[in-house]
C-alpha cells in the first residue's frame, strides 16, 4: 500500500485526495472489479459517517467494517 501512495504522492489516503490515488497508483493496480468496488464503498462508507474509531473496542471496529459489502 504504501508503494501505491509514493506512486501518487501522498503521505496518507483521504476521502479528499483518493481520486488523485486513483488516477496515478490504483488504477495501475491491476485489481479485480469486485475489489475496487470494495475500496468505492469504504470509501463512501468514511465520507458518510463520522466513527470516532479511537473509541471503538476491536469488536466494534469489526462489527462496524464488516457492514461495509466486501469487507468481511
Amino acid at each position: 500500500f504504501q508503494k501505491l501512495l509514493d506512486k501518487a504522492g501522498l503521505r496518507t489516503l483521504t476521502p479528499d485526495n483518493f481520486g488523485r490515488f486513483d488516477e496515478q497508483a490504483l488504477s495501475q493496480a491491476n485489481l479485480s472489479m469486485d475489489k475496487y468496488e470494495t475500496i468505492e464503498r469504504v470509501l463512501d462508507f468514511w465520507s458518510a459517517h463520522q466513527v470516532e474509531w479511537g473509541a471503538l473496542t476491536d469488536e466494534e471496529v469489526r462489527q462496524t467494517l464488516s457492514g461495509i459489502k466486501g469487507i468481511g
